[in-house]
């Protein structure tokens, strides 16, 4: 039987075990540090940077009161365990968990989900606080998370050395010294301030990770969680055809994170490996990402945690059968046949809520001709049960922002960018869906498009008239190669352009006028189809020889 510390300092709001330790050992008054381990955990010094250090089953058994509610306490509110439930594995292995206090049941969790360790991170505004409403600092779990950079109350950017020395807080085997002692240097926490604040996305970030490590999240099979990132993937538009898009995936992450960040964030991008940087499928139900790579990707997807977490709990309440191909011995029944494709058209109709039977023809042919020939009442019925998603009010308002807006991109003030579909949609607060889906749950907006998409030679026209107020202003030589060279738009169309308003570019360069003036003048569309005539050939699918064309 161990013996019983008499003594161990109880656990502040969001404290490492690390950090209990450590405190134990100044308040125990040990000389030595080997002497608080053995104390504590009955072994020499060993790590206690990872998600559950090895020993605190020991820990559990020497503290005052029952060893197993010690070591679920332990775990719960010392250690990051938490943050990891939704990223470990299928359902049953997290209950098993959470019931299973021994070494064996917390040696399965395995070394690849801890990301980034063997540094120990500090925010100084906290130990301020902490030091008023505590009477003494400690180290918070949310600022130990692997991948956050931020302190998520104060946004402040996190530190883990010495500022003066660079000498590394967290030292492998040992306990934590500061924030309670100075560094050797003479440097201490409690006579510095922090005036670096972080940028407001690592901020967001931190704080959508310190809400998952609080915020009871669900445990869901690994299947069930790819699931739900290739759902809300395409809800975001990042498809290639009917599957999710990694290469789109990956692009926006770099996009909105920064390189910065996620190599100082995640090793292996760092390294440049990441060919197979995100997983979305699972192999033995596994989905082989480690915790920072899951944070980032689900960051980016949901954004607001409260939408992530009840994304996973109706992802739990709702069965995921996986699509495989079932062998037709196995199907002897007609009960059983009809119970597998009816769920596979309900996971046709989860994954695109708007499947027609069309839709369902295509995705699973096997299926659909079985319920249609047998059970085609249900097929139909449910298949009509099933409602879009009512955008009308965001289309609508998505409308008056394109119109509201669309003056700024045709604006001349500054070098014309062509106003095409990419452009347009940037002035919308959200991303949406490509092609056919945007026209059927955004007609308005559709039609917004349609109405003020640029055509081709009509951005010509406004870059030239663009091009020639700058070769009056740069002081440059009124010539066609001149305004060709500075607007880049060859010279064939250049010379087409200028032939058919009569334009001269020297007339023009020495005289002066307004170039909204002049737009107003020509009384072309902004779907102007350009100066081709009947006696020049056509382009791409309207070619025609212009030796026929003069003939008719």
């Amino acid at each position: 039987m161990q013996h019983k510390i008499p003594f161990f300092p109880p656990s502040l709001p969001d404290e490492t075990l690390h950090s209990r330790v450590s405190r134990y050992h100044f308040l125990s008054g040990n000389k030595t540090q080997p002497l608080t381990f053995r104390d504590a955990f009955g072994a020499a010094p060993f790590p206690l940077d990872v998600v559950v250090p090895k020993k605190i089953s020991q820990l559990a058994e020497r503290l005052p009161g029952e060893a197993e509610d010690n070591l679920k306490r332990l775990l719960h509110t010392n250690t990051l365990l938490p943050l990891f439930t939704s990223f470990l594995g299928t359902v049953n292995s997290h209950k098993k968990l959470s019931q299973d206090t021994s070494t064996t049941a917390l040696s399965r969790i395995p070394q690849r989900v801890v990301g980034v360790h063997g540094t120990a991170k500090l925010c100084i505004a906290c130990c301020e606080s902490d030091e008023y409403e505590f009477g003494s600092s400690y180290w918070h779990r949310a600022h130990q998370i692997p991948g956050v950079s931020s302190c998520w109350k104060h946004r402040e950017t996190l530190i883990s050395s010495c500022q003066f020395c660079s000498k590394p807080f967290y030292t492998k085997n040992r306990i934590l010294t500061m924030p309670w002692l100075p560094c050797e240097c003479g440097w201490s926490v409690s006579a510095n301030t922090c005036d670096k604040p972080a940028p407001l996305l690592e901020n967001e970030f931190a704080i959508f990770c310190k809400e998952l490590l609080h915020g009871d999240v669900p445990s869901i099979s690994q299947e069930s969680l790819a699931h739900a990132y290739r759902t809300q993937a395409s809800v975001l538009g990042l498809r290639a055809g009917s599957l999710v898009s990694q290469a789109s995936l990956f692009n926006g992450i770099v996009e909105t994170f920064g390189d910065e960040f996620l190599c100082q964030a995640d090793a292996a991008y760092a390294a440049k490996k990441t060919k197979t940087w995100i997983r979305l499928s699972t192999i033995d139900d596994q989905l082989d990402m480690p915790v920072t790579r899951h944070l980032i990707l689900s960051f980016f997807l949901f954004r607001d945690f409260n939408f992530f977490k009840s994304t996973l709990q109706n992802q739990q309440s709702v069965p995921f059968v996986r699509a495989r191909r079932t062998d037709s011995k196995q199907l002897k029944s007609t009960e059983s046949k009809c119970s597998v494709y009816r769920t596979k058209i309900q996971q046709i109709v989860n994954r695109w809520p708007d499947s027609t039977l069309e839709d369902c023809w295509k995705n699973s042919l096997k299926a659909t001709s079985w319920l249609f020939k047998h059970d085609r009442s249900w097929l139909l019925s449910y298949l009509s049960g099933t409602t879009q998603p009512d955008t009308s009010l965001v289309d609508i308002k998505y409308a008056k922002t394109i119109e509201d807006g669309i003056e700024g991109l045709y604006a001349l003030s500054s070098k014309p960018k062509r106003v095409n579909i990419g452009n347009i949609l940037s002035l919308l607060p959200k991303k949406l869906p490509g092609g056919q889906d945007r026209e059927k749950l955004y007609p308005e907006v559709s039609k917004k498009i349609k109405e003020h998409y640029e055509s081709l030679w009509h951005f010509h026209v406004r870059r030239m008239i663009w091009g020639i107020h700058e070769l009056k202003r740069l002081d440059l030589k009124p010539s066609i190669v001149n305004l060709s060279d500075l607007i880049k738009i060859n010279r064939i169309s250049c010379n087409s352009i200028l032939s058919h308003f009569g334009w001269n570019i020297e007339v023009m360069v020495n005289q002066k006028f307004s170039l909204v003036d002049e737009m107003n003048r020509l009384s072309i569309t902004r779907q102007w189809s350009g100066p081709i005539t009947v006696d020049a050939g056509y382009a791409g699918r309207a070619y025609q020889k212009a030796r026929m064309a003069k003939l008719d």
